[in-house]
């Protein structure tokens, strides 16, 4: 989430991990203020396992920056700590909202003309940007805040990552 965050343009992240990964409420929530994307720009892009960008949209975001996302498959490494994987996106006045569920998705024998039908669907005062929440953990250990913040701070080559 935080790669797509930088490719939306997003100045501002904000990262909520839990004290107690292993609590039955723990939740990781990554929040970028970033442009925000449509339902058929989620569907399109964000949903599109593969999805190549810099082959569609170029190597550039719309400021400048280099594109970090690869191959369109890093949103699928929350299913790697978390069974479900809920993405919020708000622009221009309208919030969508899914409910992406491993087990769930791993039960269907085919995806390829599979579509996400929102949770949410409506208008909203909110700011522009995306919310992923990662439910359901099976992290077994805390996280080291930490590394986090250096392994944050080399991967986008900054100072100082305020997390």
């Amino acid at each position: 989430p935080i790669s797509n965050a930088w490719d939306a343009d997003a100045e501002k992240v904000e990262i909520t991990i839990p004290e107690d990964p292993k609590a039955s409420a723990a939740e990781i929530i990554v929040k970028d203020f970033g442009e925000g994307m449509t339902f058929n720009e989620l569907n399109d892009f964000y949903l599109n396992i593969g999805y190549e960008r810099r082959e569609v949209r170029g190597e550039r975001t719309k400021s400048g920056r280099l594109v970090m996302g690869r191959k369109g498959i890093g949103k699928l490494a929350g299913f790697g700590i978390a069974e479900n994987i809920i993405l919020r996106s708000v622009k221009d006045g309208h919030v969508i909202q899914f409910n992406l569920n491993y087990p769930e998705l791993k039960s269907k024998t085919e995806l390829q003309d599979f579509e996400f039908e929102p949770d949410v669907d409506e208008k909203t005062d909110e700011d522009n940007g995306v919310t992923v929440i990662l439910k359901n953990l099976s992290l077994e250990r805390k996280i080291n805040i930490d590394n986090f913040r250096k392994s944050l701070a080399r991967r986008f080559e900054i100072g100082r990552a305020h997390v």
